[in-house]
């Protein structure tokens, strides 16, 4: 089996040293490699060993790799992958192995936020072990999960030509994961406990304020979408394990701290070693996470109140 690495590149991007790392890594595999690039505009790239198709299409990445798969002749395995991610060398090779066996037809690992030294992005750091450590694995395991880590994952088009929900959203991750969720008795998955690589982070407050409004509108187009009763009840449970268990969290603190101080201290810093996976460098702000983060929350909750009101360029 082929392996295609599909990755996105806005016009002021450039072709960086992580798609340059990917490309590198997967010679090492026993198959055929070559990249697709989708762009903005009209762009050549080179890269010794892989042949580069540059792709002008503008648009979401969930529309892009719909685009791709009704035009799929091979029987091949897509890595799509954003240009930011600095994959993990040893654990990427081995998660595309898996891939490449031909046993699966989708598969995920984990993605961290690259270690920075801002306030803003060691808070992103933290609700990245939440989500990709704990929020995300029980829920596939207690058969609720519906969104898969966008950044990073391998998927075989030809099981899913024709098939995916036909929705242009920002959520690629959600609009997969609800098909996925909704059919899985008919898929191979693979739910690695691989971590295959580390993002970019955001660095400021209203950078993040961004990125939430992107996430609620995709919420909104995904929840919106005339077959949403087949994943709805999951799309719920989503958004509250995310965007609204802060609130169980803040009311157990204060009933807690009401009864007594020092244990709603002890509870905030057990909270915070169970976000972090007992990384001590972020103990800290898994600690300021609890109390600050939920400001985030609250804005994701903001626009998804506003609907289609949303700006498509937000």
């Amino acid at each position: 089996m082929n392996l295609k690495i599909i990755t996105y590149m806005r016009s002021n991007e450039a072709f960086n040293d992580n798609i340059k790392k990917i490309l590198t890594l997967s010679l090492k595999l026993n198959t055929k490699i070559s990249c697709i690039i989708f762009t903005d505009n009209d762009r050549k790239f080179e890269f010794d060993g892989i042949k580069i198709d540059s792709i002008n299409f503008p648009g979401t990445k969930y529309i892009r790799l719909l685009y791709l798969f009704e035009r799929e002749q091979e029987d091949c395995l897509y890595l799509s992958i954003d240009n930011d991610i600095n994959v993990n060398d040893e654990t990427i090779l081995k998660f595309l192995e898996k891939g490449l066996s031909g046993k699966y037809d989708i598969g995920w690992g984990r993605i961290y936020a690259q270690s920075q030294s801002g306030f803003i992005s060691n808070l992103v750091a933290t609700d990245k072990h939440l989500s990709h450590d704990l929020i995300r694995p029980l829920s596939w395991k207690l058969n609720m999960g519906i969104s898969i880590p966008g950044q990073c994952f391998f998927i075989r088009p030809k099981a899913f030509q024709d098939k995916l929900y036909q929705i242009d959203t920002f959520l690629d991750d959600l609009a997969i994961g609800a098909y996925i969720s909704n059919n899985r008795k008919d898929y191979r998955i693979l739910r690695s406990s691989f971590l295959l690589g580390y993002e970019k982070p955001n660095t400021n407050f209203l950078g993040l304020c961004r990125q939430r409004k992107r996430w609620a509108k995709g919420f909104y187009q995904i929840f919106s979408y005339p077959k949403r009763k087949e994943y709805q009840t999951k799309l719920l449970l989503h958004a509250a394990f995310y965007h609204f268990s802060w609130i169980v969290n803040w009311l157990m603190i204060g009933y807690i701290s009401y009864c007594n101080l020092y244990a709603g201290m002890i509870y905030i810093l057990a909270i915070a070693l169970l976000m972090t996976r007992k990384d001590y460098k972020l103990l800290f702000y898994g600690v300021v996470y609890q109390l600050f983060f939920p400001i985030f929350h609250i804005v994701w909750i903001f626009n998804i109140l506003r609907g289609d009101k949303n700006d498509d360029n937000a």
